[in-house]
């Protein structure tokens, strides 16, 4: 992992410590650390991980976040705070929330879930403003609970005149990923999600990746947005169609650069 594909933060949803054990056997890589956060031991269960790269990354601390909605307990988000090589501070805040199965768009739980995770962020936020939110939310980057109760916006400007407003550049990843004209039929995706007993769509933009206005700035970290993107490769769209294989990985890049003296 550490030598061909150069990722300094990978997550992980809907694992369980076993999947774990075996994923780290496989890569063999001492460079390589994992943030177990599953529980299969209690009635909320948790599923998420992370892995990351030490020689740029320390672990300093660990949070949970849940709310509780009339006596239902609710996973929020998992975060983890590390610290770069270069010794900025960063938080990531990583999701998995419940299926549109068992609650649909319109439920107030969800809106309260972006409410609860917007006051996560403003509970633990570092000085300099650097967090990452990331994860399966079964919902849209326009459903209520991302866009207007934790307001992650599509507008940059805004996001940076606002400190408490992330940018979403998932947005972009709402339609075709290839035009018409150059489409083949199939080579095109309009999503990261695909469910074909779709009402209205078999595409749902659901994994996402957030972004705190700091990395917006001219600050040690800043985001490369161009490196935003569905990981859909020709194998992974055939499997997301045939298989029990409905998401697909998501990636964002962000670069580090040393303080001005």
């Amino acid at each position: 992992m550490h030598s061909q594909t150069p990722i300094g933060i990978f997550g992980l949803g809907e694992v369980c410590s076993n999947d774990l054990s075996l994923i780290m056997a496989k890569l063999d890589d001492k460079s390589i650390e994992l943030v177990d956060s599953t529980d299969r031991t209690k009635r909320l269960k948790h599923d998420t991980a992370l892995l990351y790269d030490t020689s740029r990354l320390t672990l300093e601390s660990q949070r949970t976040h849940i709310t509780n909605i009339d006596g239902k307990r609710l996973k929020v988000a998992k975060r983890a705070r590390f610290k770069t090589f270069l010794g900025g501070k960063i938080d990531v805040f990583y999701s998995h929330w419940p299926s549109r199965l068992t609650m649909e768009e319109s439920n107030p739980k969800r809106a309260q879930l972006g409410i609860a995770l917007r006051g996560a962020i403003d509970s633990t936020m570092t000085a300099d403003g650097y967090y990452i939110l990331m994860g399966d939310y079964n919902d849209d980057p326009s459903s209520p609970s991302l866009a207007y109760y934790l307001r992650a916006t599509r507008d940059r400007t805004l996001a940076t005149k606002r400190d408490r407003t992330p940018y979403n550049p998932f947005w972009r990843k709402l339609g075709e990923s290839i035009h018409h004209e150059d489409s083949t039929g199939d080579n095109s995706v309009c999503g990261t999600c695909f469910y074909s007993g779709g009402d209205y769509s078999q595409w749902h933009t659901f994994d996402q990746v957030i972004f705190s206005s700091a990395f917006l700035g001219n600050g040690q970290m800043t985001l490369e947005e161009r490196y935003t993107d569905v990981m859909a490769s020709d194998e992974l769209k055939l499997r997301i169609k045939r298989e029990r294989f409905d998401h697909f990985p998501v990636l964002s890049c962000i670069s580090l650069r040393s303080k001005k003296t």
